[in-house]
């Protein structure tokens, strides 16, 4: 019995693998989807940054260059205010001395689907996002990828008491709509599954008719597995959330 359910916990956990959003890093402006292939790179600009000093709602202006890291600099400024150098994202806070920000590097880039709401955006529900960290690992940028027919860019801001700090952009583009190549892994994995399933189910019935003789339910093969089933998922079950201290009430 307890072979079986480690059978059951292994297929639990494949299941929920195969079904989970996530989408593979390629480059800093690319990802593998389980839907497809997200590609930056045809909208980014490499000689000048795409948008510069947009301003947000938080009163700081922000810069954006996918793909391609840039420099926004200020001589005027001390070094500790003029750190936009070789950055995918920059914050600029006005003032009497304004200040420049790394927010977030092309190296650190990462693609990941995420809940609005933990981005403070729960409109969004959930999305495809990537995610940038500064040099110093001191702030951090999600920029939150929109398929959409033409191209717009919404710096949200600074998420308020976020530590360390966390900005939002939303950047809609043709770009971020998933273009798909050919069948992904988990989609192969599914038909091969489906297929040894097939082969198995036809090649018992076949065995219990022509070389056992079976008959009805007979014929079904390893029925006492399958009529116990039931059983052993809810074992399973039970195993993964007790963490392996759960122990079946013997009958």
């Amino acid at each position: 019995m307890k072979g079986y359910i480690y059978v059951i916990v292994i297929i639990l956990l494949c299941c929920w693998t195969l079904n989970a959003q996530s989408c593979k890093r390629k480059s800093s402006c690319s990802c593998e989807c389980s839907d497809g292939v997200l590609d930056l790179k045809p909208g980014a600009t490499k000689s000048s940054t795409k948008y510069q000093d947009v301003a947000a709602a938080d009163g700081s202006l922000y810069s954006y260059n996918p793909c391609y890291s840039f420099d926004e600099t200020d001589p005027s400024l001390p070094p500790q205010f003029d750190n936009c150098k070789s950055v995918a994202a920059c914050q600029l806070v006005p003032g009497a001395q304004n200040q420049l920000y790394d927010i977030g590097t092309q190296e650190s880039a990462s693609f990941s689907y995420k809940d609005g709401a933990s981005i403070d955006q729960p409109n969004l529900g959930n999305v495809l996002t990537v995610t940038y960290v500064a040099a110093d690992n001191a702030r951090t940028t999600t920029v939150v990828l929109q398929c959409d027919t033409t191209e717009d860019f919404l710096p949200v801001g600074e998420i308020p008491n976020s530590q360390p700090p966390l900005y939002i952009y939303v950047y809609s583009t043709p770009n971020a709509c998933l273009k798909p190549l050919g069948l992904s892994a988990g989609t192969i994995l599914i038909i091969v599954l489906i297929c040894v399933i097939a082969v198995y189910l036809i090649g018992g019935v076949l065995f219990n008719k022509l070389k056992k003789g079976n008959s009805g339910k007979d014929l079904i093969p390893q029925r006492e597995l399958w009529v116990s089933l039931p059983g052993l998922i809810k074992d399973g079950v039970f195993f993964v959330v007790k963490r392996g201290q759960y122990h079946p009430i013997k009958g």
